[in-house]
């Protein structure tokens, strides 16, 4: 890769996973930070990206997010074996994954991510990174975020209200983000609630609350994974083939 002040930090691993994931199913996630303030138009040329029409006019913010996750995804296929980068179309915001594989990116103040799988294994993958909510915005968003009965499941202290309120708000990220490529379906943080939050693990269960299609019906659970940083939480899901 050109050297560049844009990127930094890149790193290439597989996350944290429990026993039970197969070896033969690999998935590769891929993290970087990147400066805003050093993004210039000529950092597509220099990483080999293609710019979509869509971002000419965009603000240098989301010129430089989008090229940021571009970046990881390409990082996440060459380490798969796979030739090829996350494509993208005029209509759409969500990637276009080379039909071998599936994957998903997240960015969020000057940190990005992109986690990728064979599109054999896996049919649905969601991540999302957060930056901590702070405790003053924590109870005015909660009621936006969660419904009443899952208030109450988290905890009264404030430091960890907002932690956990965080945590929920990534987690539905992630949801929307591996089902709705999977269901054409729109939905909403009030359509999933969290079952068990269990923190030992660093899992919770999210459970629909909604009929998304014949195959996805309101009631389905999903574990959800998630790992913290003092920055922020990275939450990722993951759906078998």
């Amino acid at each position: 890769m050109p050297a560049s002040s844009f990127i930094s930090a890149l790193t290439i691993d597989a996350p944290a996973w429990p026993e039970w994931l197969p070896p033969e199913s690999p998935l590769v996630l891929v993290r970087c930070h990147f400066s805003v303030e050093a993004y210039h138009d000529d950092e597509f040329a220099r990483h080999d990206i293609p710019q979509p029409l869509r971002l000419q006019r965009a603000v240098t913010k989301r010129r430089s997010e989008f090229l940021a996750g571009r970046i990881c995804a390409r990082q996440a296929l060459a380490k798969l074996g796979i030739d090829g980068q996350a494509g993208s179309k005029a209509e759409r915001r969500d990637p276009i994954w080379p039909k071998e594989c599936t994957g998903t990116i997240t960015h969020s103040h000057g940190v990005a991510a992109a986690l990728v799988g064979y599109a054999r294994h896996w049919q649905g993958l969601g991540i999302d990174i957060e930056h901590w909510i702070n405790t003053e915005s924590a109870r005015h968003l909660s009621s936006a975020i969660l419904q009443p009965h899952e208030q109450q499941l988290l905890d009264e202290d404030d430091i960890r209200f907002a932690q956990q309120l965080t945590l929920l708000f990534s987690a539905k990220e992630s949801l929307f983000k591996a089902l709705n490529p999977l269901t054409g379906t729109s939905f909403y943080f009030h359509d999933a609630s969290l079952v068990h939050l269990n923190e030992g693990a660093q899992t919770l269960t999210l459970r629909l609350d909604c009929t998304l299609n014949e195959q996805w019906p309101a009631g389905t659970t999903l574990i959800c994974h998630y790992s913290y940083s003092p920055a922020y939480i990275t939450t990722w899901l993951t759906i078998p083939a």
